[in-house]
């Protein structure tokens, strides 16, 4: 049986980049020959610069096979995380009245931010729909019991083009 041993190498040299095929390495910078400051460096800090993908997208994972992505904040237990076993997107806070804000910085009149629910079914809309509900959840006093308090749904009532309704409903246990 073989012994195999543990070697350290210290590429350590100032002033000098490492290219290894179309990857090229310096001081702050990792990128590719064409784009040299795709990833920037810093202490304790890592930043995405330039357009990493033909959209401008970062990219986790491929379609269809994702991966959780979990963004932290200042405050300790605060985070946003998007479960891609649930496919959800999740925002936790332990602050009161925080959570999630919209806003528009729009100086018009038309200007206000909008939250956009959007059950995209175009050839399959019929009446009766659910197109979008806003959930309130909570525990029972005991902490054991995982409640809908209440919620509001919006339906479609009349899904024919040009005479289209809608309904709404407020809800509450």
């Amino acid at each position: 049986m073989p012994t195999w041993t543990k070697e350290v190498v210290d590429l350590s040299v100032a002033g000098a980049s490492l290219t290894i095929d179309d990857i090229k390495i310096d001081g702050t910078n990792i990128g590719h020959t064409d784009d040299t400051d795709l990833l920037a460096l810093a202490s304790g800090a890592l930043t995405l610069n330039g357009a990493l993908t033909a959209n401008g997208a970062v990219t986790v994972g491929v379609n269809d096979t994702g991966y959780d992505v979990k963004f932290f904040g200042a405050t300790s237990g605060n985070y946003m995380l998007y479960d891609e076993s649930d496919d959800q997107l999740v925002v936790v806070c332990s602050a009161a009245a925080k959570g999630i804000s919209i806003r528009s910085t729009n100086t018009t009149s038309t200007g206000g931010p909008v939250l956009q629910l959007f059950r995209q079914s175009a050839s399959s809309a019929a009446d009766a729909d659910e197109i979008g509900t806003i959930k309130f959840d909570g525990y029972d006093e005991g902490g054991s019991s995982y409640q809908e308090y209440a919620n509001i749904t919006a339906t479609i009532l009349d899904a024919t083009g040009g005479s289209e309704e809608g309904g709404l409903y407020l809800k509450t246990m």
